[in-house]
């Protein structure tokens, strides 16, 4: 939902046509209409195609500063605003984190959590998960989380087989997948 340059966006965090997401830049208390209408126009463009979407509501490789400069109050409101908007949608599951390397961080978790509870507070339908670090994790390595998600996701660029296996052996309860792995033609290891 919210991303820049990191992931690929504009470094600002605006659309390809220059829509920012917020109406005074980073204050997550003041979300554009027009913004989060494209997010609405997206995720029903995926439904009609039956598609669906792990929606990030700020990724904390580029947006984990902003989350910091808001701080928690701020953080969960935005996080109940979003909740609020798009728990009649049917094609989500809200996926936390994106190379969260500082989820050992405990002020930092506290935010990503803090957003995460703000959504789910106003939110109750959908599933939730976190993507923690490279090289390798999964979502219950962060014990913080373990009462928020319901699908445990495994990322690493080692054998996916042996991550998926320990993740599956961390819940006899919980769903163990495959959220992140080498892309095409990386090397990430270097063997």
């Amino acid at each position: 939902m919210l991303c820049n340059k990191h992931t690929g966006c504009n470094a600002d965090g605006t659309t390809f046509d220059g829509i920012a997401p917020f109406l005074s830049p980073g204050d997550l208390a003041h979300p554009n209409e027009v913004y989060f209408a494209r997010v609405d126009e997206m995720l029903q463009l995926a439904a009609k195609r039956e598609l669906l979407v792990m929606l990030d509501p700020a990724e904390t490789s580029g947006w984990l500063d902003a989350l910091r400069a808001n701080g928690k109050k701020k953080v969960e409101d935005f996080g109940v605003y979003v909740g609020r908007r798009y728990e009649d949608f049917l094609n989500i599951i809200w996926l936390s984190g994106n190379d969260y390397q500082s989820w050992q961080n405990q002020e930092d978790d506290a935010l990503v959590i803090a957003l995460a509870l703000g959504i789910r507070s106003a939110d109750k339908r959908h599933i939730h998960t976190v993507e923690l670090s490279y090289q390798t994790s999964s979502s219950l390595d962060d014990k913080r989380w373990a009462s928020i998600i319901s699908l445990n996701a495994e990322y690493t660029y080692f054998p996916t087989y042996a991550e998926v296996l320990r993740a599956y052996n961390q819940s006899n309860s919980m769903p163990a997948f495959m959220v992140e792995a080498n892309y095409e033609f990386e090397n990430n290891t270097g063997h």
